[in-house]
């Protein structure tokens, strides 16, 4: 729900006539705060900063602001965002990497395969792009020594959990197209 159809509409006309602005805020963040703890209990991640809920609330935005006014965030809030399963303070591309890599961990537990290159997770990641250019860096030697075990620790449990998949230049789908293939040579729809 965007924050400007608040659910207390006479305490915040009563707060705004009162002038008593931190109030107003403080029920705003507290309004977000559960759409996102909703969130988080439904799907088990906080959403990417592109996420936009059902209710066309931007979500991911609104996380994205709280991480970057942490230190004008009261400690009690501070406390509660930390509480969330999976809340981190950092937008380092690092924390993202990660987080996109547990993604796809979970994505070939689930499906036994890779998804296909426009694949896009409910949290607004585009999976399939992304390791693509995973695989891509590795091939340059441009991902860490670290990213680059992880990737081959996916590849491997993909070839357990499905056989048919063929993990030698990089992650392959059943049907044997590269991630690569899939994203240069993307599936014309009619």
């Amino acid at each position: 729900m965007p924050t400007t159809k608040l659910q207390y509409p006479r305490i915040i006309k009563f707060l705004e006539r009162e002038k008593n602005t931190d109030d107003v805020k403080v029920i705003i963040l507290d309004e977000n705060y559960e759409i996102l703890k909703k969130h988080v209990f439904n799907y088990s991640n906080i959403p990417s900063q592109k996420f936009v809920n059902e209710d066309e609330f931007k979500l991911g935005s609104w996380v994205q602001c709280q991480r970057l006014k942490k230190d004008k965030l009261s400690v009690e809030k501070i406390k509660l965002l930390e509480e969330l399963p999976g809340w981190y303070w950092d937008n380092i591309y690092g924390t993202i990497w990660y987080n996109n890599y547990e993604t796809l961990k979970n994505y070939i537990k689930e499906n036994g395969d890779i998804p296909v290159a426009n694949f896009i997770d409910f949290n607004g990641i585009n999976l399939g792009r992304w390791i693509y250019y995973q695989i891509a860096n590795k091939k340059i030697h441009t991902l860490t020594s670290e990213r680059t075990k992880l990737l081959e620790e996916a590849e491997s449990e993909l070839e357990k959990l499905n056989p048919q998949v063929k993990v030698e230049d990089g992650i392959k789908n059943t049907d044997g197209a590269s991630v690569t293939d899939m994203v240069a040579n993307p599936i014309q729809k009619d």
